[in-house]
């Protein structure tokens, strides 16, 4: 009975995710929560185990529109503070990492990520190795991954973000590595990236190629996609992130991307794709990816 509960699950995600924001979370939950459980005991599990996870829904034609029935975005106050405290926290010593405000104190890795990174720094002939990490918040992968990146001796790592997520940074983490620009206009009168990180924020932005269009004006040899969202489809498409209310409950517009338009956008400006791996993550829709992207002439 549990495996008809959940083949028809997987059904319903398929056809109809874009509509319903049916996560795959739920149907792996289903089939460990109970092997005598009647559909009408399913449903109520699978309403249960959707207030607990997060999960996309809808198909927006714009990103306006996406917009339109949200209070707060990542411009609000409430998470704004949330990061702070959280990245005080760090600094201080009360956990490992923070993501998003939520602080861990077990170690984790985003070893592709970080192995990428140390690879590129012994192929680089630059005294100094300079990351941009865009949107990376009040050091979020910085910090989680400081271990490592310490072993860098000639390591410059930036971040550009939110006007109060920079003002705060430099008053209370900036460094003689770690330093905050509010844009790539003002990052780019002194830098020049030899890696540009982009982990988990492309898909939040507006108008995500016109940044890219920016970060490739600066010509960096790397720039990493991490932890985005594709689909097979030919066209992007705007959806909702629905966070549960026992974590705040606030709903993003986010971007699934063509990967197929991704891919040529990135070889229409001169970067071809030099490595790729999967992520964790999985909300039955789309795939999660990380994709490294490479200048042209440089290998």
């Amino acid at each position: 009975m549990i495996k008809k509960i959940a083949s028809f699950f997987r059904t319903i995600t398929l056809s109809f995710s874009y509509y319903f924001g049916v996560v795959e979370i739920i149907i792996t939950n289903i089939s460990s929560i109970s092997k005598r459980l009647n559909l009408s005991q399913a449903l109520h599990q699978a309403i249960f185990l959707r207030k607990k996870y997060a999960y996309f829904s809808g198909n927006f034609k714009s990103w306006d529109e996406s917009l339109a029935n949200i209070k707060e975005g990542y411009q609000s106050k409430k998470l704004y503070n949330k990061v702070y405290r959280a990245s005080l926290d760090v600094k201080h010593g009360k956990a490992i990492y923070e993501r998003d405000g939520f602080c861990f104190n077990e170690e984790k890795y985003r070893w592709p990520v970080i192995t990428f990174i140390l690879h590129a720094e012994k192929q680089s002939n630059t005294d100094l190795f300079e990351i941009l990490d865009f949107g990376g918040s009040l050091g979020s992968f910085y910090n989680q991954h400081i271990k490592f990146l310490s072993q860098i001796d000639n390591l410059s790592w930036n971040i550009i973000e939110q006007d109060q997520f920079v003002k705060m940074g430099k008053e209370e983490f900036e460094n003689e590595t770690l330093r905050f620009h509010n844009s790539i206009a003002d990052y780019k009168k002194d830098n020049n990236p030899n890696l540009v990180l982009l982990s988990s924020v492309i898909q939040y932005i507006e108008k995500p190629f016109e940044i890219l269009k920016d970060l490739i004006q600066i010509s960096p040899e790397f720039i990493i996609i991490d932890r985005t969202p594709f689909t097979k489809n030919n066209y992007d498409c705007v959806m909702h992130q629905n966070l549960p209310k026992h974590v705040g409950g606030q709903i993003y517009p986010a971007w699934f991307f063509s990967e197929k338009n991704f891919l040529h956008f990135f070889n229409e400006s001169n970067y071809y794709e030099y490595s790729r791996f999967e992520c964790d993550e999985d909300f039955g829709i789309g795939t999660f990816k990380g994709i490294v992207f490479r200048l042209e002439g440089n290998g």
